[in-house]
């Protein structure tokens, strides 16, 4: 048993060795998984990943490789091979590898799913996000928002040594912008942090496949899915499945409207639910409801937190972000409104160069499907393997056109209602 066991060790070793020795040919260098295993231990893999990528860079390296036991990962830094799998050669890298139980609601979601079954899908959603429909959800953010200053202003008179939990209370916020934009529920969050809507949300993020049998189950997914492996627990599952189906069963005995993503959501079901080629069933809108609710979370609650936190620091900016909305209301009768909105440049601004400097995710996973060649602006190719990951740095990538710490008023420039699209278009050559 002992000496199975080493000659078990000693072919995955030999295996890591074979395919380190297949990608130094192509003359990409590996990343050592031990050391980068040990930074993490210290340092989230997404920062210490960009001290690869500036390594790559100062060295003119198109491409590094993380080499697993179960895949091979290419860490890109190149901007033109970038262009080449997000854009010119999409079709090669549809997959972003992660694994996907069609029994389990919340997995069937657009974050997660196949190429095969992401573009259907996203076809028929796509009109649901329109302008037009999107305006009629705006009242109901103005609702929530008003429902935030009302709680500010009484935790800031409550509050020992004028300090407030601000990711806290942004993260109730989010959930209540959510609960009734996608869900149509009253959430109540904000006056309530122990509501049940708060409590699952929470527990879902926690309660997330592991990322190592994530990596397993896209390798091999018949394994998982014969298990019946969820992605996520099934307490989460049951919970966004009762209330879709309580949501939707009310709508329709009471004949309710709210122009709401729910709405848009029942109206497709009624246009393609019978469809023969793909039809849209209830777990299929769960997990496009759930998609919502991952994508606007954490993600949003993060972002307006740094942003306050930045405005904090810079308070000649804050009043300046300040004044663009007075005057705003002043030339709308004191009224907010969804196209009223689209002038507030200088806000826009200020949400974007927070999301460059404290981007929510550190890399974008893709796979390849098929064998490719990849262009680089260094004048060299490279083939890539079907089954082969590929990891694109957002933090390394914002973080070349800009320097990380600078302050966020001198982020803009004179015409700086532009000041982020205007930075954005800088060059390496202008560093």
């Amino acid at each position: 048993m002992i000496l199975t066991k080493k000659f078990y060790h000693i072919l995955l070793y030999l295996r890591y060795l074979q395919k380190v020795r297949y990608w130094k040919r192509l003359g990409v260098e590996n990343i050592d998984l031990w050391e980068l295993y040990q930074r993490s231990k210290v340092l989230p893999s997404g920062i210490n990943l960009n001290k690869y990528y500036r390594q790559m860079y100062n060295e003119k390296k198109p491409f590094m490789v993380i080499e697993c036991l179960l895949d091979s990962m290419l860490f890109v830094q190149d901007l033109e091979a970038i262009k080449e799998i997000m854009i010119t050669q999409f079709e090669n890298f549809p997959d972003r590898g992660f694994y996907v139980n069609h029994r389990e609601a919340l997995s069937v979601n657009l974050s997660r799913l196949e190429y095969d079954m992401w573009k259907p899908v996203r076809h028929k959603l796509t009109p649901s996000f329109s302008p037009a429909k999107v305006r009629n959800m705006f009242p109901i953010l103005l609702e929530v928002t008003q429902k935030l200053i009302k709680v500010l202003a009484e935790d800031s008179q409550r509050a020992l040594d004028n300090q407030i939990e601000i990711l806290d209370l942004c993260s109730r916020f989010t959930i209540d912008i959510i609960g009734n934009v996608a869900f149509g529920i009253e959430c109540n969050s904000l006056e309530n942090p122990q509501t049940e809507f708060l409590l699952q949300g929470n527990r879902a993020f926690l309660g997330i496949l592991n990322p190592f049998w994530d990596m397993f189950g896209n390798k091999y997914p018949k394994v998982l899915q014969f298990l019946n492996v969820y992605v996520f627990s099934r307490e989460s599952n049951a919970f966004f499945k009762r209330i879709f189906q309580e949501t939707k069963a009310f709508r329709e005995k009471n004949n309710v409207r709210r122009n709401d993503f729910m709405d848009l959501l029942l109206e497709l079901k009624l246009e393609h639910g019978e469809d023969k080629d793909f039809p849209l069933t209830s777990d299929l809108l769960v997990g496009q409801l759930f998609a919502f609710f991952i994508a606007g979370f954490e993600t949003n609650a993060c972002t307006l937190t740094y942003a306050l936190y930045e405005l904090a620091k810079h308070p000649d900016i804050q009043e300046k972000a300040r004044q663009e909305v007075m005057q705003l209301k002043a030339a709308n009768n004191q009224k907010l409104t969804y196209d009223s909105m689209k002038q507030l440049k200088f806000l826009k601004a200020i949400v974007q160069e927070t999301l460059r400097k404290y981007p929510i995710g550190s890399v974008m996973p893709r796979v390849c499907v098929r064998q490719c060649t990849i262009k680089t602006s260094y004048n060299t190719t490279l083939t890539i393997q079907p089954g082969t990951f590929v990891l694109i740095p957002f933090y390394g990538e914002y973080e070349r056109y800009f320097e990380i710490s600078i302050k966020l008023s001198e982020s803009f420039t004179p015409k700086d209602t532009k000041g982020y699209v205007t930075l954005q278009r800088k060059t390496r050559e202008q560093q």
